[in-house]
């Protein structure tokens, strides 16, 4: 299974003993509805976050005021993190934790700010198999906790599942659904397939490497390395992306967990990402067609329905659950007679199959320009484009390029 990197190291210096051999850590047991990265990108971190000066200040922080730890003081941080999982320490890994303590401060930060949503259905899931919960931080590496991910190789959502596999642990893909984009169907595939690797490894390295390239690669890594079944053993005949996933998964665990030590804040979505519930549709219907009828954005909608590849609710014996905000739960009850009855929305059930998504331009400020000759230029209000650039003034900068939601 093909991943997504986060970053790439290079030159690892053919396995150096030092690096190979870890101290161990004593620990206690858009077809149709594709959204364009950059599109969805710009719509999940304009928009869909929270301006707050001193979490910028913590994501930009400088070079010589970030933390920097011994190996003697991350070894003792390790062992006080409560996790069967097998941490451990090497050159390596704290290669790592500097990468995500100054370069990937933002992932981290957005991450953690995300995790007040997902993390609780990662857990819960996990604690079903009697998987080590610290893995809700595999979605961290996979997808960036982005449930629309895609990678180059076809893998999809938070847990990256190829189709195949996805499919072997139920997962429904068909041209009108993808749950491997689905938060609670995906996290408790994947808390089931973690769960078969370590009945077969017994390691949760190997299992993590398994997850990674594939049960056949670490088999044959097995047999290249003489039999031997340590993860730090076989890693020199892992594939390379192998080779620095587990070390990059046990950095990212330890920086997530500590980043109050890195003075690495939450950058928080608003409240409004989290309040929704579901409501059960049997009949087929476009997300435009429900657009039409409560108003709420279509590309919200399937925001918060990443599954809905095509737009389309298909039909359903046992009916698909849709998630709404909570203001239009009332609405949703009120009309819903409506959404199958009228004679022309009904029409928008099958031709509308295309759902909007924002739609911006990147503006350069030209001399006299101000935000308010902008945004009447482009039908927009002032604050508005403070919002969406985190413009904390109403100055600008001739040359200073701005982005304008349309």
């Amino acid at each position: 299974m093909k991943k997504i990197l986060l970053f790439t190291f290079i030159c690892l210096m053919l396995f150096a003993k030092a690096q190979d051999n870890p101290i161990k850590v004593d620990v206690e047991q858009e077809s149709l509805f594709d959204l364009e990265k950059k599109t969805f990108d710009l719509f999940y971190k304009a928009i869909w976050f929270e301006e707050d000066s001193l979490v910028e200040q913590s994501i930009n922080m400088p070079k010589h005021e970030i933390t920097r730890l011994s190996e003697e003081e991350i070894i003792a941080m390790m062992n006080k993190i409560p996790s069967t999982f097998p941490l451990c320490y090497n050159d390596i890994i704290k290669q790592y934790i500097e990468q995500f303590s100054d370069k990937r401060r933002f992932l981290v930060a957005q991450s953690l700010g995300l995790g007040e949503f997902y993390f609780p259905i990662f857990e819960e899931a996990l604690d079903k198999y009697d998987d080590p919960l610290v893995l809700k931080y595999l979605p961290v590496i996979e997808s960036s906790i982005n449930p629309f991910a895609k990678s180059s190789a076809g893998a999809r959502g938070l847990w990256q599942f190829m189709l195949r596999t996805g499919q072997i642990f139920g997962l429904d893909v068909n041209d009108y659904v993808d749950e491997r984009c689905d938060p609670y169907l995906s996290s408790d595939a994947a808390a089931k397939y973690l769960h078969q690797l370590y009945t077969t490894y017994k390691d949760w390295l190997l299992v993590l490497a398994a997850y990674n390239a594939g049960p056949g690669n670490v088999n044959k890594a097995i047999g290249l390395a003489g039999g031997k079944k340590s993860y730090w053993e076989i890693r020199p005949f892992l594939p390379k992306e192998t080779r620095e996933y587990v070390p990059k998964f046990i950095a990212c665990v330890f920086v997530m967990y500590y980043h109050d030590v890195f003075d690495i804040k939450a950058k928080k979505p608003l409240c409004e990402f989290y309040k929704t519930d579901t409501i059960l549709i049997k009949e087929k219907v476009s997300l435009r067609y429900i657009s039409e009828l409560t108003g709420i954005d279509s590309s919200y909608i399937h925001f918060i329905n990443p599954s809905l590849k095509s737009g389309i609710i298909p039909k359903s014996e046992k009916g698909f659950y849709i998630n709404v905000p909570y203001d239009y739960l009332g609405q949703f009850s009120y009309l819903e007679n409506y959404f199958f009855e009228d004679p022309y929305l009904a029409e928008l059930k099958v031709e509308v199959k295309e759902v909007a998504v924002p739609t911006y331009t990147v503006y350069k400020v030209k001399s006299g320009d101000t935000l308010g000759h902008i945004g009447a230029r482009y039908g927009v209000g002032v604050s508005q484009i403070k919002k969406w650039n985190s413009l904390k003034s109403d100055a600008l900068k001739i040359g200073q390029k701005l982005i304008l939601y349309i």
